[in-house]
């Protein structure tokens, strides 16, 4: 998808609008972790819609909590290895 590569090299775009390089690298962090995001959450977007329209919403709710039980297991995992 386009947007996930304009995202993945947004630090050359930053620099050829005049950024300053320390900030490019911090923001570079940033984009590349939307980046890598986006297409799993927009996939989630498609599912959620799909389920709805099929008048599925219970399982809306499963698959969420699923997907939070999962986001805070990497969260905190992300914390414990950046310690």
């Amino acid at each position: 998808m386009p947007i996930t590569l304009l995202l993945y090299n947004g630090g050359a775009l930053l620099l050829l609008l005049g950024q300053d390089a320390n900030t490019v690298a911090l923001a570079e962090i940033y984009l590349r972790a939307i980046a890598v995001g986006f297409i799993p959450g927009l996939g989630f977007a498609v599912l959620k819609s799909f389920l709805s329209a099929l008048l599925q919403p219970q399982l809306v709710i499963k698959i969420n909590g699923f997907r939070k039980i999962f986001q805070n297991i990497l969260n905190f995992t992300a914390k414990a290895i950046a310690l």
